[in-house]
């Protein structure tokens, strides 16, 4: 199944950059108005902040692990470093992102508490819900304010990231529109609210000075989704704009965030840094970083889920004959599943998704045309006009998990 995964990117992508997202909290995101001076963001009495360029005030929150804490965590993580080392094998693509296939939600707020610790830890969770077909991208997700609520340790004076993951893990967490919405400050917990635990959680790699290798974190992000990482937040990083950041040297960590991509410039590997300090920093709220400026990738670790869908009904057998093949047809691409990595070209372009489903059964809905490549889909735009598709996610994912699994012959070189 872990295999397995790495497909959800290249099928998950035609229906997922269709979806529609619905904007989340935060009053403090909202677009300046035109004409009107915007007042300076201000933090809670005592919650820990940087002040930028122009004197605002921007939370962080991020504690730092005692050592016990932080080799109890990479404890954990040792079973999969033999895994890390097969998937650095492999490569990566140049450049990849999370938001293209639809596996990131809106760009969240936490407003004037030191909450960063617990956006940072949820933010990959509910990543991992979307991508496991569980939840839809809809705006909604894990509750931040939950844990503010109920969670014993942290809150807006801050607390490291690991834990609130591993609470979510242990105990589960409830979504924020049963939940409530965000508040940036603790309350009384409510009962009675369904709650939804995530499956597993591993450190990306021990790193160098706690930064964690960017291959490893490259891998784990294409594996598993967004990761949650930490850094160094200063003067020059509250005041990003756009652009490359390529760091101030501050090595003081005190602020945690996700990565939920990258891209290479000049041969240089800089992750797309998504904050939690609304849509009015920085690009939208995200930032370009150069990997290991201002200690960024610190501490990175994934979050997975289990698809928790019902099973498929019986396999009704092959379909028709879908005839020969076409000059010109739509294509995918498979990766990492060794010899049968490749790009593939559908036959018949105008053929309906059951159509296809019963065609790949029959083993002649696709032909193997030409060598690995990195992209995940080399014909994007003529996926994204398969407006059908959008409802279909789950089942796509599913059938298709199913026909590589019992028809692998069908995508062996056709000669």
């Amino acid at each position: 199944m872990k295999a397995l995964n790495r497909i959800l990117f290249a099928l998950a992508l035609p229906v997922m950059v269709a979806s529609v997202v619905v904007p989340m909290i935060a009053p403090a995101a909202q677009e300046p108005k035109v004409g009107l001076a915007q007042p300076l963001r201000k933090v809670a009495e005592g919650v820990p902040h940087v002040v930028d360029d122009a004197g605002n005030q921007w939370p962080t929150g991020r504690v730092n692990p005692t050592p016990e804490q932080l080799r109890r965590a990479h404890m954990v993580s040792m079973k999969y470093a033999g895994k890390m080392k097969v998937l650095e094998s492999r490569g990566v693509p140049d450049e990849f992102d999370c938001e293209k296939f639809g596996l990131v939600p809106p760009i969240k707020d936490q407003g004037p508490c030191g909450s960063c610790h617990i956006f940072s830890a949820l933010g990959p969770a509910t990543c991992a819900q979307i991508k496991a077909g569980n939840w839809k991208n809809e705006g909604d997700g894990y509750s931040e304010q939950e844990q503010l609520d109920c969670k014993p340790t942290g809150g807006c004076s801050g607390g490291w990231e690991w834990d609130d993951a591993e609470f979510l893990l242990q105990k589960g967490g409830a979504k924020e529109s049963e939940y409530g919405p965000y508040q940036a400050r603790s309350r009384t917990c409510k009962s009675g609210v369904k709650l939804f635990k995530t499956d597993d959680m591993a450190m990306c790699s021990p790193g160098v000075d706690g930064v964690a290798r960017a291959i490893d974190i490259q891998n784990s992000i294409i594996e598993h989704g967004p990761v949650s990482i930490s850094v160094a937040a200063d003067n020059g990083f509250s005041s990003y704009r756009g652009g490359l950041f390529n760091g101030t040297g501050s090595r003081s960590v005190n602020h945690a965030v996700v990565y939920t991509g990258w891209k290479t410039v000049s041969g240089k590997i800089y992750f797309k840094l998504r904050n939690s300090w609304g849509t009015g920093w920085g690009e939208k709220g995200y930032m370009w970083c150069l990997h290991g400026a201002n200690q960024a990738g610190g501490d990175a670790f994934w979050v997975s889920v289990k698809s928790v869908n019902p099973p498929l009904p019986p396999d009704p057998g092959p379909g028709p004959d879908p005839g020969p093949f076409p000059p010109g047809g739509k294509s995918f691409t498979l990766k990492g599943f060794g010899v049968h990595d490749g790009e593939y070209r559908l036959l018949h372009p105008d053929m309906k998704l059951g159509d296809i489903l019963e065609a790949m059964k029959a083993g002649k809905a696709a032909m193997k045309v030409g060598g690995s490549v990195s992209e995940p889909c080399n014909d994007e735009a003529r996926w994204k006009r398969q407006e059908e598709l959008n409802t279909k996610l789950v089942e796509i994912v599913e059938q298709f998990k199913k026909i590589i699994g019992t028809h692998k012959a069908a995508l062996e070189n056709k000669k």
